[in-house]
């Protein structure tokens, strides 16, 4: 038989859809909800996962660039300046950003411009608007305000 299962009475071939053992007459046992389910929820699983990579592939941002320095897909914002933020801000967690600027190629350099606010060290808030500049490696190398003429350069934090 195509589609049998074995009774579990008689041992013998009884179609699936069967409701009990030609042989025996032993009721087929009943089609596990919980079976069904686990294949429901997997094909789901499978479905979401697969959507998700097609969307990630499709998607215009710059999150697929083969550059060090880019925009997240998800909030525009540049990891290499966030971990400076991270490394660098009195206080991380009172960071706000407004906006990100587009990664900007500047020769062998990348720019991008944040605007943002966060605690200075008297614990008052203080908006920023700043142009980072990172080198080719994504190392942050210089930081100006927005409107100023000339690159300020960061010195390297403790170890």
């Amino acid at each position: 038989m195509a589609d049998s299962d074995v009774c579990k009475s008689c041992g013998k071939e009884v179609a699936t859809s069967a409701r009990k053992c030609p042989h025996c007459g032993q009721p087929a046992p009943a089609k596990s909800r919980s079976t069904t389910n686990k294949k429901i929820l997997t094909g789901a699983a499978i479905a979401f996962v697969l959507i998700g990579l097609i969307a990630g592939l499709g998607s215009s941002g710059t999150s697929k660039s083969t550059e060090a320095v880019f925009n997240s897909g998800v909030d525009g914002s540049v990891a290499q300046v966030d971990s400076w933020f991270r490394t660098n801000l009195n206080d991380y967690d009172s960071l706000k950003v407004q906006s990100w600027s587009k990664v900007a190629k500047a020769g062998d350099n990348f720019m991008v411009r944040v605007r943002f606010r966060s605690k200075n060290a008297l614990g008052g808030y203080v908006l920023a608007d700043k142009i980072f500049t990172l080198d080719k490696n994504g190392a942050v190398i210089g930081m100006a305000d927005a409107g100023a003429e000339s690159q300020i350069d960061i010195k390297p934090g403790p170890p």
